[in-house]
């Protein structure tokens, strides 16, 4: 019964020791990650939403005399 009981701790133990782990990358990923350099960066352009009457309308840049009816903005502060 001991027998059985330390093959079932070990399995449970070794379980945990997952070599393809995301968390432990393998020689060959971390190969792959460095050969391929920093990841892809992706630039949004800032946009700026002001309230109107229907829709609200959004615009590149921010429009001077509306800093009050500003909703949403997605970059750099306007105001």
């Amino acid at each position: 019964m001991k027998i059985i009981t330390a093959v079932l701790a070990l399995l449970a133990l070794g379980a945990c020791a997952d070599p393809q782990s995301r968390y432990n990358p393998t020689d060959a990923q971390i190969y792959i990650r460095d050969m391929l350099g920093p990841r892809l960066q992706v630039t949004v352009a800032p946009i700026y939403c002001y309230s109107t009457l229907a829709d609200p309308d959004c615009y590149a840049a921010p429009v001077p005399g509306w800093e009050h009816r500003l909703i949403a903005q997605y970059g750099p502060r306007a105001y």
